[in-house]
């Protein structure tokens, strides 16, 4: 991968006769470049538009950056040329994580969710991240009768689509409550099915949650699984949908408990232990694919702002 410094990459983006989006990792470009190559199939032409990730950019001024600061180093560069900034404005889009920027979301819930403020050619998902316009029952419903009909029946589904928003409550408190207690990163991959069940109407932790994150270094004096078992309840009492809460989730852990609790359903309903730990952790390249290509598929589904990055994107 050919490597550039900021100016250098500008340059080489104002050369180019189609536009540029600028994203920030692989996953991003992969959801992009499936919608585009939708927008193409149903023109019957290839359109034009690059899709760069943010990895491209090496120079010392990017060096230790997070994907998306690089993203803001480069727009902070253009914003020093007018001249170049007028150019740009045409020819040269983002698309960053949101995040939970501009958000005041704390284990209580007090504060409302409200959706970004979108300026073209400088786009922001609505959720935390990519990742979230995946946290729906029907993709997921989709991917679970494809994949493991043979062992899940339809009073599994039945209650997966009954339960489902509090499964996405779970997530987006535990996810809440890793940031409360400052364990993000060391959260990655900790949350399991054996560490959930589902109890008196809601999914909560157990003890065992504690005693991972302890082990991964984490701060445990909080008692976080006591800490999320409150938020659940809360959660629940501030919300009886889904949406928003899909979008509140943390990209990565909110989806690792969102089929951690998938799978403590199944095992709940006797699927053996080994295909229960394929539905929580395996296929997962196979299972982002199928959640890309069904942003394609659903049309009942609105994908704000990827399609409209699309749009600018392609004409």
């Amino acid at each position: 991968m050919q490597g550039y410094s900021i100016g250098g990459y500008l340059n080489a983006v104002m050369r180019r006769s189609e536009k540029t989006m600028l994203v920030e990792g692989i996953t991003d470009k992969s959801v992009l470049t499936r919608l585009k190559n939708d927008r193409c199939s149903s023109a019957g032409t290839d359109l034009p538009g690059v899709i760069d990730v943010a990895a491209l950019l090496t120079d010392d001024l990017t060096k230790g950056l997070g994907m998306k600061d690089v993203i803001k180093a480069v727009l902070a560069r253009l914003a020093k040329s007018p001249r170049m900034l007028a150019v740009a404005s045409g020819k040269f889009g983002t698309l960053t994580d949101r995040e939970w920027d501009g958000l005041t979301l704390d284990m209580e819930l007090q504060n409302p969710w409200f959706a970004p403020t979108q300026g073209s050619p400088n786009f922001v998902t609505v959720g935390h991240s990519v990742e979230n316009y995946f946290f729906r029952l029907s993709p997921i419903d989709a991917f679970l009768r494809q994949f493991f009909s043979d062992h899940l029946g339809q009073r599994f589904f039945n209650e997966l689509a009954a339960r489902f928003h509090l499964i996405i409550g779970f997530a987006v408190v535990y996810s809440l409550a890793m940031r409360h207690i400052g364990s993000i990163g060391r959260a990655d991959r900790v949350i399991s099915r054996d560490m959930i069940e589902w109890h008196q109407g809601h999914y909560i932790s157990t003890g065992r949650l504690n005693a991972a994150l302890k082990a991964r270094g984490a701060h445990t004096a909080q008692n976080p699984y006591l800490l999320i078992n409150s938020g659940v309840h809360t959660y629940a009492s501030r919300y009886t949908a889904s949406e928003p809460g899909h979008w509140m989730c943390h990209g990565h852990l909110g989806e690792q408990a969102i089929w951690a609790c998938v799978a403590n359903l199944a095992q709940e309903q006797g699927v053996p232990t080994d295909v229960a730990s394929q539905i929580e952790r395996g296929l997962g390249d196979v299972r982002f694919r199928h959640c890309v290509d069904y942003l394609c598929r659903d049309g009942g589904q609105t994908n704000a702002p990827l399609d409209s990055a699309i749009d600018w994107l392609t004409t």
